[in-house]
């Protein structure tokens, strides 16, 4: 038979029919969710580590930044500027540690959380950063002009 329905071409094809059993949907996808969930855990606590690993990395730079002196033929009111604009950046830096903690929940949902809250104070912390900045410039064009 199926040679002659190769021979002469098959008549309309009937689309396969498909059962869906809803019944069972929730505890498929519930399953499905939590496999692929277990297989992105091991990522994440691999990128909470580096994160760890770099926060820890500012605390030494903060205190070798704190260390830190002036040279020895700068003008005294740049000097001052210049340990000004140090103690706002270890302030920042000091908020930004005290606000960005690693979480040891390796769940998607909580490392969305920490993402997002990551970015909002780092996003802070170059802002406030920036303004000092600006503000030690705008000391030092002022005094240049005195």
């Amino acid at each position: 038979m199926d040679f002659l329905k190769k021979l002469f071409g098959k008549s309309k094809d009937e689309p396969e029919e498909l059962h869906l059993e809803f019944e069972n949907l929730r505890e498929w996808s519930k399953t499905r969710y939590e496999r692929e969930a277990n297989s992105v855990k091991p990522l994440i606590s691999d990128i909470y580590s580096v994160v760890d690993n770099n926060l820890e990395q500012l605390r030494v730079d903060k205190k070798a930044f704190l260390a830190a002196t002036p040279i020895e033929s700068a003008d005294k009111k740049m000097d001052k500027i210049g340990d000004s604009n140090r103690d706002v950046i270890v302030d920042n830096l000091d908020i930004l540690d005290e606000k960005i903690i690693v979480p040891h929940d390796n769940s998607i949902e909580e490392a969305y959380t920490f993402y997002i809250e990551s970015v909002s104070h780092m996003d802070t912390f170059l802002d406030n950063t920036r303004k000092a900045c600006f503000m030690q410039k705008a000391s030092i064009q002022l005094n240049i002009t005195k």
